[in-house]
Order: structure tokens, then C-alpha cells, then sequence
């Protein structure tokens, strides 16, 4: 999706544009998310400092954030800095340089889907997203945490359990309440959207190759990368690879401070007549659940097991 929509803005500008992937645009981290155009995510990720939370992620008793001891040695000095940027400071200065960036993602998305037609229209909703929560404590963080949010003009509503359920019949009672995020479209299948915009870059000129980004050399006047087609040459290059982008990076002697979280979807079927209109995050169990279109990859079979992705068919990083 970044890499696409980076493509785009770029030939809006008038930049000859060649777009490359290893694969069909769409088919790695974007093709099976939550699909949320996070309109409120202003304020980032961070490392708890509760001595409580630190010590109940350290014996893995969590079930939002699971790690391998093996895999700790290397992990440690990421987490150390990532410790150090969670400070109440540092947050504030990354909700700052985040808010315009999160202010114009809709008007972006928006101006996108107009171009591209009815295909991308019909894969986004415009009906939010819902924090659910089971307990009083975390219903009280959940809203004070959203409070947060009111000077960057999030728009989110506090729903009482009732209110939830009148949205979502069929959820459980167990639900006390939540916070709906109602400025953040989703998509049903944000794969498909990906390959929407991609369709609309090569309707406007661009070209797409498959070829591998990791084969990317810096040349005299610029960089060259070498594909079935002969080499591909240009004077800047753009690295949209997500958890993949340090394969890049690293041979080419940048060291970016980038870790890899790791996640999964499932498609699962309706019991009975129960339905689902919005996503839903259960803000204690540390998931997600969304009404999607179930649609198979062609890569499913294929897929390579690389760090950060994961490689069982139907299942895909999830944010």
C-alpha cells in the first residue's frame, strides 16, 4: 500500500515511475491486515513503563505480545531504545510530527478511490472502528487514552454496553463498553484495494516489474537493480518494503533502528444468523476481528517464509 501510493504521488508530480515487486502488488503485509485507514493513530506504540505491564511481558503472560527467549539477545539493545522513546516527552513529539501526516489520510484515500474508480469505492466503509473492553479499569484507560486524542481532532464516541450492542447485536455481554472510532474508514479487503491503486498507476503510464529489491546498487548517478528486462536505472529510489526493507538497508550500509512485529489472520465463519458490521478490537484480549471478504492469494501455496512474515496459507501479518 505504501509503496503503491508513494508511486502515485510521484507520477502526480510528474516523475517517471517505475514500480517493483517480487510479486503482484498487494500480495505481502498489505494483502491481509485489519484494513483500517487509522485516522486516529496519532499517538504511537509504545513500550510500556509500568513495572507491572514490563513484567508481565517479560514472562510472557500476555497474549497481545509473545516473544522466543532465543530470540532476546538480539532483540535487546531494539528494546532498550525503544524504552528510551517511550518516555512522556518523546511520545509528544512524535504525536506532533504524526498528527498532519494522520489529519490528511482520509482526504488522501478519498482522493485515490475517486481516481481508481468503483472497484476501490466498493472495498471501503465509512462506519469506523470499535475498541471493545470487558473491564471497568480498562474501559477507563481505554477512554482516558482517547481523551488524548481531542486537540488533534480525532472524532471517536464513549458507548455504554448497551449502546455497543445496539451497533453489534450479536456481541457478547461480557463487553461492558467501548470506544468507537468513527473517522476511520476500513476496508473489506485491503489486498484488492492495493491492487486498485496499482491498476490506476499503470492506467496513468506507469510501469510495474517483477524483480528483487534486494539486488538495489548504488551507481555513480544513482542506483541500478537488475531485472529479466535488462537493468533498471535512476537517480532516487524509494524502499517500501516493510519488514523486509533492512535487506535493502543494511547491505547498502544504512543501520535504521527497525524491528519486525509478527502477526496472523484467520477467516472464520458466522455461527447461525450472527453478523458483523464494524471491526472490532477486544482491547483486553490484544486482537482483532473484522468482516473482510474471504478471497484465497494466488501465493498462498508459494508463500516464503522470510523474519516478520508468516508463511501459513490464509494468514498474513495483521496490522
Amino acid at each position: 500500500m505504501v509503496g503503491v501510493s508513494v508511486a502515485l504521488h510521484l507520477q502526480k508530480r510528474g516523475r517517471d515511475v517505475v514500480l517493483i515487486d517480487r510479486r503482484a502488488a498487494g500480495e505481502e503485509t498489505s494483502y491481509g491486515n485489519s484494513g483500517l485507514i487509522q485516522r486516529e493513530g496519532v499517538i504511537p506504540f509504545t513500550f510500556p513503563r509500568e513495572f507491572g505491564a514490563i513484567l508481565s511481558y517479560a514472562m510472557n503472560n500476555r497474549s497481545d505480545v509473545v516473544y522466543h527467549l532465543s530470540a532476546l539477545p538480539r532483540l535487546a539493545p531494539w528494546l532498550f531504545r525503544y524504552w528510551q522513546n517511550a518516555t512522556p516527552e518523546r511520545i509528544e513529539r512524535s504525536a506532533r510530527a504524526l498528527a498532519p501526516l494522520m489529519a490528511q489520510c482520509v482526504e488522501e484515500h478519498d482522493a485515490l478511490i475517486a481516481e481508481a474508480g468503483d472497484t476501490a469505492r466498493a472495498l471501503v466503509r465509512h462506519k469506523g472502528w470499535i475498541r471493545c473492553l470487558r473491564t471497568e479499569k480498562s474501559l477507563r484507560q481505554a477512554i482516558s487514552n482517547a481523551r488524548r486524542l481531542d486537540k488533534y481532532g480525532v472524532d471517536y464516541a464513549v458507548l455504554t454496553g448497551a449502546q455497543l450492542r445496539e451497533l453489534e447485536p450479536h456481541l457478547s455481554a461480557k463487553n461492558i463498553g467501548a470506544i468507537h472510532f468513527r473517522g476511520s474508514p476500513t476496508s473489506s479487503d485491503p489486498g484488492m484495494l492495493t491492487k486498485a491503486y496499482a491498476d490506476l498507476f499503470a492506467r496513468k503510464g506507469g510501469r510495474f516489474l517483477e524483480a528483487d529489491a534486494c539486488r538495489l546498487t548504488r551507481e555513480a548517478r544513482g542506483w541500478s537493480l537488475p531485472s529479466e528486462s535488462g537493468p533498471i536505472t535512476a537517480s532516487e529510489a524509494v524502499v517500501a518494503l516493510g519488514p523486509w526493507s533492512d535487506d535493502v538497508f543494511r547491505p547498502l550500509g544504512y543501520d535504521i533502528p527497525l524491528a519486525v512485529k509478527r502477526g496472523y489472520h484467520m477467516h472464520y465463519g458466522a455461527r447461525g444468523n450472527a453478523t458483523l458490521s464494524h471491526p472490532l478490537h477486544d482491547g483486553d484480549g490484544g486482537y482483532m476481528l473484522v468482516p473482510m471478504s474471504k478471497r484465497h492469494s494466488p501465493n498462498d501455496r508459494r508463500r516464503i517464509r522470510r523474519p516478520g512474515h508468516s508463511a501459513k496459507p490464509h494468514t498474513t501479518r495483521s496490522r
